[in-house]
């Protein structure tokens, strides 16, 4: 996935928006217009500037304080950036239609000043970056000083690296302090934009360094962006400590959400209770910030959820969750990622969920009595014609937009914005012929990048070997990458274990297969269902008649491929208690599951099917109903509800 390299913070009012004649007194407004204007000064009170504007405009529509003041409500109290829009444009208007573009120093320049400034920030957020440097060129016609600055983020999301080199060195040359620190963190984000790997490390290094020496305030921004860099270069500890600094320093008004990126971290370390946990502070820093914030972050934080929720064994509220996500995608203002690159992502994701949904169903249907049978596979139906949509959307994306390449390097700027774990899935998406040839390509490079990306890219090969029926060749691919990838990727390990363990029992290779199956299911138990692996297994049971209902029903199983050789499964009842237990060859326990036993035989042996499969192919996180519902985002502690009332209405 592409690293999401934030601006260091949104664009707020520029108090001291001044040109020539800064002793010029201010223009003069009412007493009404100037109690509208003063709700929306720190502290703002959201609620009482609204009404007091919209008094003003009901007797007098062409007020632009008025206007303005509805603007900031709609931007920064509402989050509602059409509309704000919509107001500050009118303000705009109504200033030029009597006062013209230049308005003369007796006019309310001032007002207009704020005005484009307020204008600037919405389009930056709508990511209307071609219309936010109209604006900050019009502005800077006008007023003192120019806002050098913020010309290097919208033209870097343009791709106009040379006009946008220009203005950063600039503004690095200015004695604005924070200039020069805002200057560095578009630097380093463009650094990585342009492939400069290596160069934006050095950047954001230099960033932090410069606070550091200089005793100035840390910004969670400058260590979130260092450790995503660090992360890219392979650097996981080093990625770890910044990020985890970077908690230290919350900040109400920046994109930056680190425990987002700590979650996505440990979950691909198979570090699953620090993720679960780290998902918990997401969610908590998030409901921290003001609501206007949540329209560039919303998506992103629930994608990292869904995925955990999936690894959890919660595959339907996972999915749920993925739909919504795709119909409610993020802005892309504050972030180098473009919109194109975050669809495709959240469209692979909804993909992979889904698929792994439909094969939770299908091993369900076959313990599933016949009215539920039929209502799963109606659900399976509609799951297949909802991922069949959504692979080709995602397809498109990234083929036609020539992000392919991009992504199979993993931290390419220009691949798709998705979970680093689920970018395999490109191999079946894009057809593995035309990733084979792609990842061919991308091996033959020598200079650094190629070298640290050659691991990931040999996965990938091999996957799209497996896939064409080239087991010689994909053992090869897949060795060379188990044997080269970063020990810290957890997850991209069990998926090469699992495909080995295919490659050798289509070879023939009993043992092998068997220990690379059970090393897959060691560091990470549901890539066997992603990847939609039957697991070989010996069945047996006490032959009870329980026992032989779960033994009959769990041999069905799309999880299992019943025969002579394989894992043991043994079904039989202890006590009070139906068991399954999955052994190794040697005895070993690699999963095992108990379920009290009831009156109703064929109930008993459904429960223990459901309970094995929960426990073999599914993280071993205890979720309660609540807890999914939590993570889900869906409800904020009493403390947090009342920190956001409070900032709505401006009272403790």
């Amino acid at each position: 996935m592409p690293r999401r390299f934030l601006a260091v913070g949104l664009l707020l009012l520029l108090a001291s928006a001044l040109r020539g004649a800064q002793e010029a007194p201010e223009y003069p407004i009412t007493a009404e217009e100037e109690t509208a204007f003063n709700f929306t000064v720190s502290p703002p009170q959201f609620i009482k500037a609204r009404e007091a504007a919209e008094a003003i405009l009901a007797r007098q529509p062409d007020s632009f304080v008025a206007l303005y003041v509805l603007g900031y409500v709609y931007e920064w109290g509402e989050a509602n950036l059409p509309r704000a829009r919509y107001f500050s444009s009118r303000a705009r208007a109504v200033i030029e239609a009597r006062w013209g573009a230049g308005v003369p120093t007796d006019g309310p320049w001032r007002w207009h000043a704020r005005v484009l400034r307020q204008l600037i920030s919405i389009a930056r957020q709508m990511d209307r970056e071609e219309e936010a440097l109209r604006l900050l060129e019009l502005r800077d016609r006008y007023y003192n000083p120019e806002l050098t600055v913020d010309y290097g983020w919208p033209l870097m999301k343009l791709g106009r690296f040379a006009e946008a080199r220009a203005k950063i060195a600039k503004a690095l040359a200015s004695s604005d302090v924070e200039d020069r620190l805002t200057a560095l963190n578009t630097l380093g984000a463009m650094e990585d934009e342009a492939g400069n790997v290596d160069e934006s490390y050095r950047v954001f290094s230099q960033l932090v360094g410069e606070v550091r020496a200089h005793n100035l305030p840390m910004e969670v921004t400058y260590l979130r962006n260092l450790g995503e860099t660090a992360l890219e270069l392979g650097r996981y500890d080093e990625a770890e400590r910044n990020l985890v600094e970077s908690t230290k320093f919350f900040d109400g008004e920046t994109f930056s959400n680190p425990w987002e990126d700590l979650s996505i971290l440990f979950m691909l370390e198979g570090r699953y209770p620090e993720a679960l946990s780290a998902v918990r502070e997401m969610h908590a820093w998030s409901h921290r910030n003001p609501p206007y914030l949540d329209q560039q972050s919303w998506a992103d934080r629930q994608a990292v959820t869904a995925a955990l929720l999936a690894e959890a064994g919660h595959g339907e509220a996972a999915l749920s969750l993925a739909r919504r996500i795709v119909d409610r995608p993020d802005r892309r203002g504050g972030t180098s990622v473009h919109r194109d690159q975050s669809e495709a992502g959240q469209l692979l994701l909804f993909w992979s969920l889904a698929r792994l949904q439909a094969a939770q169903l299908a091993e369900t249907q076959t313990w599933a009595p016949p009215l539920q049978w039929l209502r799963l596979a109606g659900q399976r139906l509609a799951i297949a014609r909802a991922t069949w949509a959504a692979g080709r959307r995602a397809a498109a994306l990234t083929v036609g937009r020539g992000r392919l390449g991009p992504s199979l390097q993993f931290f390419a700027s220009k691949g798709i914005d998705a979970l680093p774990w689920l970018l395999p899935g490109l191999v079946e998406l894009a057809g593995p012929g035309a990733v084979e040839a792609e990842c061919e390509r991308l091996l033959r490079r020598t200079d650094a990048s190629g070298l640290r990306e050659r691991p990931f890219v040999l996965l990938l090969a091999g996957e799209a070997q497996v896939a064409r029926g080239l087991t010689g060749q994909a053992r090869q691919s897949l060795e060379e990458a188990q044997a080269t990838l970063p020990r810290a990727e957890v997850m991209l390990h069990a998926r090469i274990a699992a495909l080995l363990g295919e490659v050798a029992a289509a070879d023939g290779w009993r043992p092998a297969a068997l220990a690379a199956y059970q090393e897959a299911l060691q560091r990470h138990p549901g890539v066997l269902r992603a990847l939609d692996i039957a697991l070989p297994v010996i069945v047996q049971s006490d032959g009870s008649d329980t026992a032989r209902k779960a033994a009959g029903w769990l041999a069905a199983s799309p999880r299992f491929e019943s025969g002579r050789w394989g894992f043991g499964l043994r079904i039989g009842v202890a006590g009070s208690r139906l068991t399954a237990t999955l052994t190794t060859p040697d005895g070993s326990v690699l999963s095992e599951a108990r379920v009290p036993v009831q009156a109703d035989a064929a109930a008993t042996a459904r429960a223990l099917c459901e309970e094995l499969h929960q426990r073999a192919f599914a993280l071993p996180l205890d979720l309660s109903q609540t807890d999914v519902n939590s993570l889900q985002g869906g409800t904020l502690s009493g403390e947090s509800l009342r920190r956001q009332l409070s900032d709505i209405i401006g009272k403790p």
